[in-house]
């Protein structure tokens, strides 16, 4: 993976479900008010805001954009700021973040169903027939071919939410940042109150290789 380049600004994607808000409070920490919101406004229907980034960027007091960065939805990282070439993200199981997704979903249309749809059908029948949306979320087209290159060529680091604190400590000797355990979040869980067959699993990474081929790439790194 590539160094921190601190004459730079750099993008912190956050994939939706993989402990976004916890990470977001060390990140915080670490920018401090450079550590720019990137996020679509579900009540306003608001695109994130544009920043001047590279104004805005000083090596003393360096920026970091942080959000949900999904070229599906026409503000990924090449409709926004395609001169950026320094990422860090976490992943997550794809499996967790799409069942995390679903109990996720039905409880914020239950309280707010003007906004938010429900997803459709069980979770069974949602898992069978969902992907995941981890690729949305990279700097570019990835594929089976060329997703190490992107990987080891554009980002400082991807954590993964199995390993937070060690993550986290990775992390934090790319940037040259302080950080201890302490700084660690509760991790936000989304309350599950259904019993899940272990045999959906096999269906969702049969229709899911490439996502699992990244994770599993991921995973062999930390593990």
């Amino acid at each position: 993976m590539v160094p921190y380049d601190r004459n730079k600004p750099i993008i912190v994607i956050h994939t939706p479900k993989t402990a976004g808000t916890s990470a977001y409070q060390i990140f915080k920490s670490w920018f401090g008010n450079n550590l720019l919101d990137h996020y679509y406004d579900p009540y306003t229907k608001s695109n994130p805001r544009k920043y001047d980034i590279w104004n805005l960027h000083d090596y003393q007091k360096p920026v970091a954009i942080y959000g949900h960065f999904n070229k599906a939805r026409q503000f990924g990282i090449k409709d926004y700021y395609p001169d950026v070439t320094q990422f860090i993200t976490f992943l997550r199981d794809p499996y967790e973040i799409n069942i995390s997704y679903y109990f996720y979903q039905k409880k914020r249309s239950n309280l707010r169903n003007d906004i938010f749809s429900p997803p459709e059908g069980t979770i069974e029948e949602f898992l069978k027939k969902s992907k995941s949306n981890i690729l949305n979320f990279f700097p570019s087209d990835i594929t089976f071919d060329n997703f190490k290159d992107i990987i080891e060529e554009n980002y400082i680091e991807i954590g993964l939410v199995e390993f937070f604190e060690e993550s986290f400590i990775k992390i934090s000797e790319k940037l040259n940042m302080p950080f201890n355990k302490s700084m660690l979040c509760h991790l936000n869980e989304t309350t599950r109150n259904h019993e899940i067959s272990k045999e959906l699993k096999d269906i969702f990474i049969a229709n899911n290789q490439l996502e699992y081929a990244i994770y599993n790439y991921i995973l062999n790194k930390y593990s």
